[in-house]
């Protein structure tokens, strides 16, 4: 009785110890607000019984994600919406999945301090960190994963003198229980049949796919497992640490691996030297194989294959995998080095399987997105794992003849540092801005009507951009479930653009609606309403009332002369409105007379930094190059596109807006329930067509299945083009050549892309028969490069021609948010002449207000008047 008593009061200690730690590495867990996703699932508790974006009707939810909101929902019911009480809860049930690691260790290796540190490490661990900071993962990924180590602990104390043996006699030969239990199964193997068979999830077909490219040698599909394997043993931050050390050694990804190969082949040293100390032969056998297999790794897969076929993939991933691969070895040699089929070595087997098993199905999936060691998706691979480290931590302490402890409390230590320090920074970089976003939403807004429309400018830099998606991006609901779930409201009642057209015409078409104007940037919400109430109320123009001159100095040489181009700086502007507006000015542009020049040209900018001339004008070039882009011009004005869906942001407009910066992607929702997409292209009237070329937005989402129809009558299709291949491309063009045809109507079907995301392309372009599509666009660069002539004639053929335009004349406005300033350029074609001509540019100021206007310099000898600078108001009558 008393060894009883004193072994509870030592699993009390420990699981004091556990509650502990866990709460002074996750304590700011507690202050955190909801982001992304959250904000659906806080909708969801707000109004249990509607329908509600992927977790469905009533309390317990429908499909995939059912019973998620649930638990939530009752705390709701007890302590109101209470953030603090959700992220609690979450802990709590942590805690008692790692009592559970705790006991499923204790009762399968049957030692007390080694089941507590492998519990321990599970409790702060690093590996999916990620599920605790999420409200949708965090009671869930814990219930789950504690239902799971209870289904094995229970069947282990069932079957525990022959575990594995009866495991697998269950399933294969143990024919006569099955028969005798079929009456027993027979309702629960029709549920399984309906439920996970017939309305499988359409990535189950993935599985296939994978097993086919890798039996037609596409190794590279493996990328994803050996990759998410080295984050899984080695934390992300330390290899990022490690790839940018090695890049201070060497440059490029097949470099760096070599160093890390050096850093292997040291410890091949080290353990060579313990296996001759040890003078034992299977040690030796063993580490020769982990050497031979090596070698192979690195020869045939890493260096032939995974850097030949993933040149798309570089940086620490690609180290990752490297990595991974290593592990992998090491852990078969190993494996080889123990005692043969004792316990500890079938239950290292099993829990690395068990490992494997779980990463290799999300690379089934994601076979070129390996997950980082803080993703949630890794986090019900954490038990097995720390379990496996564990019992390799304990044999090998037994090899050295020192006690593992030591080696695993380090361990453990760098988790508590890391998990610690990854909950600090996600709190200050993610939830900080949340919260002071929507404190000054709230101090702007108290309150927001029904049917309101709201507009949010973003000020045009990365770290902006991806606070405002972490504010808003809700995933399988409208945005304005963020805004929603804070004020009480439907996420139907309000609408939210950072489309200033779109917010326009809103305005345009329900004047009497209410709305609301702000502009975020460096973490500050500024409230613009009242300006764009007197901005909309009537056309407004703004004038610079002075004329401006740009005179080319020069400096002639005999063997040429050297032409620099200043440029027009305008600070003295009208305290213009920061809303889009439109820049209107006219200009008179006049080249310079042939005799005041000695050829060639050469410019210089204003520090007199000299270009070499190189490349010559070929008027030859110039005039099929424009012939080119009269026929561009001549078709895209015939057609109208149509595609099946469009990512917000990312619409249909921008496949014929004549920039390749500008993407149009296909819906997600729509690509992961039908996992095709269409884009259809209807001419006025027929044409005549060579070739169609596509602009690949992403080498990670390039087409990689799809096929090309056409036809006269929008009935009877034809297969011009199609391609079905595992291969990535770079972003670019892709030309498919369809011959000479005339048609009314062409069909691009995509079915696949290379990760299996919807497609992005970022423009179609048609090419009609004796068009050089390789001269599309030249005229600009003839032209930008035109002041190195071949002679002075070239010069006055270009200068008294009618087509002759100055093309990248430049036009800068800077703008400023008080602390940065923010840099605008657009480029124009102007008319030279002796003829004043009006440009109009659109500027969309991103919320910000005008410092400073300049003009040029230009790429021409010339003399420049520029006049009535104007800036008008985009909207109002």
């Amino acid at each position: 009785m008393k060894q009883i008593e004193k072994v509870r009061y030592r699993e009390l200690i420990y699981f004091t110890i556990l509650t502990f730690i866990i709460f002074i590495t996750h304590w700011k867990l507690l202050s955190f607000d909801v982001w992304q996703d959250d904000n659906a699932l806080l909708f969801k508790i707000q109004h249990p019984y509607e329908q509600v974006g992927v977790f469905g009707a009533g309390e317990l939810g429908l499909g995939a994600y059912r019973y998620v909101a649930y638990p939530y929902i009752l705390l709701s019911n007890i302590f109101g919406i209470n953030l603090s009480i959700f992220y609690l809860a979450g802990l709590v049930i942590h805690i008692a999945t790692a009592a559970a690691v705790f006991f499923l260790s204790k009762v399968f290796i049957k030692k007390d301090e080694l089941a507590f540190l492998s519990a321990l490490l599970f409790a702060i661990s690093y590996i999916g960190a990620e599920s605790l900071i999420r409200l949708f993962n965090s009671i869930q990924t814990s219930l789950s994963i504690l239902f799971i180590l209870l289904t094995f602990f229970y069947f282990y104390l069932y079957k525990s003198k022959k575990f594995i043996l009866t495991f697998w006699l269950l399933y294969f030969l143990n024919f006569k229980k099955i028969f005798v239990s079929l009456i027993t199964i027979a309702p629960f193997l029709g549920i399984y049949i309906y439920e996970y068979v017939l309305n499988a999830d359409s990535r189950t077909n993935l599985i296939g796919t994978f097993a086919r490219q890798l039996a037609m040698g596409n190794f590279e599909y493996l990328y994803s497992f050996f990759a998410t394997i080295g984050y899984l043993f080695i934390p992300d931050i330390f290899l990022a640490n490690i790839y940018n050390f090695s890049s201070t050694i060497a440059d490029g990804n097949l470099i760096r691996l070599y160093v890390v190969e050096a850093l292997i082949i040291l410890i091949q040293l080290i353990a060579l030297y313990l296996i001759l100390w040890k003078k034992n032969r299977k040690y030796f056998q063993a580490t020769g194989f982990s050497v031979l297999a090596w070698a192979v790794l690195h020869k045939i897969f890493f260096v032939n294959l995974y850097i030949g076929n993933l040149q798309g993939y570089q940086g620490v991933n690609l180290l990752a995998g490297f990595i991974g691969g290593i592990v992998i070895i090491y852990l078969v040699s190993y494996i080889r080095c123990l005692s043969p089929l004792n316990d500890l070595k079938k239950f290292l087997i099993f829990f690395l399987m068990w490992v494997f098993s779980n990463v290799a199905v999300y690379s089934i999936y994601l076979p070129f997105v390996p997950l980082e060691t803080t993703s949630r998706y890794l986090t019900h691979s954490g038990p097995p794992f720390v379990l496996a480290l564990g019992l390799i931590f304990y044999s090998f302490g037994k090899f050295l003849k020192v006690s593992y402890k030591y080696i695993f409390l380090a361990v453990i230590l760098i988790n508590i540092l890391l998990s610690f320090f990854y909950i600090q920074n996600f709190y200050v970089n993610k939830m900080l801005p949340i919260k002071h976003f929507y404190l000054q939403l709230k101090t702007y807004v108290p309150s927001i009507e029904k049917n309101s429309i709201i507009f949010f400018e973003v000020a045009d830099d990365s770290k902006s951009r991806q606070q405002f998606a972490d504010f808003f991006s809700v995933g399988s609901m409208p945005d304005t479930t963020a805004i929603a779930v804070r004020y009480g409201l439907d996420r139907y009642d309000l609408q939210l653009t950072q489309s200033f057209n779109e917010f326009k015409k809103i305005v345009m078409d329900k004047p009497s609606v209410k709305t609301y104007a702000f502009y975020y940037g460096d973490g500050q919400l500024r409230n613009k309403t009242q300006d764009f109430i007197n901005f909309s109320q009537k056309r407004k123009i703004w004038n610079v009332n002075n004329e401006f001159y740009i005179d080319s100095d020069t400096k002639v040489y005999e063997n040429g002369t050297d032409i620099v181009n200043k440029t027009i700086k305008i600070t003295c502007l009208p305290n213009v409105p920061v809303f889009p507006l439109e820049l209107q000015f006219k200009a008179q542009a006049r080249l310079w007379e042939e005799p005041d020049l000695k050829f060639p040209l050469a410019m210089v900018d204003e520090l007199r930094a000299r270009f070499v001339c190189k490349n010559y004008f070929d008027s030859d070039q110039l005039e099929k190059s424009y012939k080119a882009k009269e026929s561009m011009s001549k078709i895209s004005e015939k057609i109208d596109i149509k595609t099946v869906s469009e990512e917000k942001g990312f619409e249909q407009v921008n496949l014929a807006d004549n920039s390749t910066d500008s993407v149009w992607r296909g819906g997600r929702g729509h690509w992961i329930e039908n996992h095709n997409e269409e884009i259809l292209i209807k001419f006025d009237d027929p044409v005549s067509l060579s070739a169609i070329e596509w602009y690949n937005a992403y080498a990670d989402t390039t087409p990689t299945k799809y096929q090309i129809e056409m036809s006269p009558d929008g009935i009877n299709w034809v297969i011009t083009s199609s391609m079905d291949s595992s291969a990535k491309k770079e972003s670019g063009w892709v030309t498919e050549h369809v011959g000479d045809v005339s048609i009314s109507f062409i069909k691009f079907s995509i079915f696949d892309t290379y990760e299996h995301d919807s497609p992005a392309i970022s423009e179609i372009r048609l090419i009609e028969p004796g068009i050089d599509k390789n001269l599309i666009g030249k005229e600009v660069t003839l032209l930008g490069n035109g002041y190195c002539f071949r002679d002075s004639i070239s010069y006055m053929a270009i200068r008294n021609g009618n087509q002759f335009k100055l093309k990248d004349f430049k036009v800068t406005i800077i703008t400023s948010d008080g602390v940065r300033d923010y840099f605008f350029y657009k480029s124009l074609d102007l008319v030279m002449g002796d003829n004043f001509n009006e440009y109009k540019i659109m500027l969309d100021l991103k919320g910000l207000s005008i410092k400073e206007l300049r003009f040029g310099p230009s790429q021409f000898p010339s003399d420049m008047v520029i006049k009535d600078i104007e800036f008008v108001s985009t909207i109002g009558t």
